[in-house]
């Protein structure tokens, strides 16, 4: 391994000595020491045009760009500095000027901006769109998509919020919009216009009875030939979390990992990003709200977290890699993305000890990683007095199985290690039950 320099941000250089205390590292291809990452996107939309990629944020669109998802620049401040006078009159009261929860789609040579007003707590929503010639704008209101009031005169009934904008496998426009009142709703749209396709509200996709849900984001795979559903639950600033289900229609249903119906009235599962902690970092509170990109054959989730500093929590951007797993769900790398690309992994780069965190589907609060998971030769695998059998399939399939617990298939992947500035190893999967379950390799030992 080459040593790596690090850049003015003064941090330690980091280079043959590392080499020396983790042989194991030098046979695969890591990411060099990021920037440090501190943009504040809250809900973050990405999109990518040309050679750039692009997240829009609530508060007025904020734009920021980066070349390779790792370093972004505030590009705009506020791509719709102020609502229309139609929704702003719709919505009314303090929130009348609050964009929330852009999202960008472009048709030919028109870049569309999707957005949001609401009076918060309430289902008194608007949904427009604006359109620009390029992805900063300038952005010329396009009208209303759709509005929903206050109070709901029908049970069912959708809130105009968080529009996501989904193209289907035939090239038909979707979007999926909604939050606790009235669940997740999917309804198509006029590509040539942007418009609804009729008077509609489309069909329910996701709902929980009286309980928090939002942030909606559908996906197709071309290769798996599934429509992806994700969803974040619960409160904003704490226990925020992120469930998927998959379908073989855009408009649904989509289905759990056990099989139930999203828009039935309990959790789903798999819950595949929560707050979490690993070792030397206090936490990441309330990640959800995502967005997912395409990019080739890869994959990525965008989405906020909250970080304490000071005695308050801060907005910041996250992207990770997202992967399937040898069954076709997506999961997320549990370290932020630096660069790093799927590659085979040899089986002596896993030995070592570990840290762990099954991630608990009953439990939406702060979860810290277990340390002390280790990976043996001959696919020994010890945590604490549990023991188990661990094989990686080639290229980067990880299946083990500990103790008494559910058998897991992961995948594994480099890693920048945020935590510890150092390159690393993580794994992400599900187990048998549908339990995401992340690790991450420590000192090698």
């Amino acid at each position: 391994m080459k040593a790596i320099s690090i850049n003015k941000t003064g941090m330690r250089s980091i280079g043959l000595a590392l080499c020396a205390a983790l042989p194991a590292l030098a046979t695969v291809a890591y990411p060099p020491r990021p920037p440090v990452q501190e943009a504040n996107a809250h809900d973050p939309a990405v999109f990518k045009d040309a050679d750039a990629y692009y997240v829009y944020a609530t508060h007025g669109a904020p734009v920021f760009r980066s070349r390779d998802l790792v370093a972004f620049e505030k590009v705009v401040e506020k791509a719709l500095p102020e609502a229309p006078e139609r929704a702003r009159a719709h919505v009314g009261g303090r929130e009348r000027d609050t964009i929330w929860a852009p999202d960008m789609v472009k048709v030919g040579d028109q870049y569309r901006l999707y957005y949001c007003l609401s009076k918060f707590g309430t289902s008194q929503s608007y949904i427009g769109f604006a359109t620009a010639p390029s992805p900063t704008g300038p952005f010329t209101d396009a009208g209303r998509v759709i509005a929903s009031t206050q109070p709901t005169e029908k049970p069912h009934h959708p809130n105009a919020l968080d529009p996501s904008i989904l193209v289907d496998a035939d090239g038909l426009h979707w979007m999926v919009y909604g939050s606790f009142f009235g669940g997740i709703h999917a309804v198509r749209l006029e590509p040539t216009t942007g418009e609804r396709r009729r008077d509609e509200i489309g069909d329910r996709i996701a709902y929980r009875h009286n309980t928090a849900l939002e942030g909606p984001c559908a996906i197709y795979h071309p290769a798996l030939k599934h429509y992806f559903l994700f969803v974040s639950y619960d409160k904003l600033d704490s226990t925020y979390n992120v469930r998927v289900g998959r379908s073989k229609r855009p408009g649904g249903p989509y289905k759990d990992f056990r099989g139930k119906d999203l828009a039935g009235e309990e959790d789903n599962l798999p819950k595949i990003l929560n707050s979490y902690a690993f070792e030397n970092h206090p936490g990441w509170h309330g990640p959800g709200h995502n967005s997912v990109l395409r990019d080739g054959n890869d994959y990525f989730m965008v989405h906020h977290a909250r970080v304490e500093i000071d005695g308050r929590k801060q907005v910041r951007l996250h992207v990770r890699k997202m992967v399937f797993t040898d069954d076709g769900w997506p999961v997320v790398s549990p370290e932020r993305y630096a660069g790093e690309r799927e590659q085979p992994i040899p089986e002596r780069a896993m030995a070592g000890r570990w840290e762990f965190l099954p991630i608990d589907p009953a439990d939406n609060g702060m979860q810290q990683a277990r340390t002390g998971l280790v990976f043996e030769p001959k696919g020994v695998l010890r945590f604490g007095a549990e023991t188990g059998t661990w094989k990686i399939d080639p290229p980067n399939s990880l299946h083990f199985k500990l103790g008494k617990r559910e058998a897991v298939g992961a995948k594994v992947l480099p890693a920048w290690d945020w935590e510890n500035d150092r390159p690393t190893l993580v794994f992400t999967g599900l187990d048998k039950a549908g339990v995401a379950v992340w690790g991450k390799r420590g000192d090698g030992e």
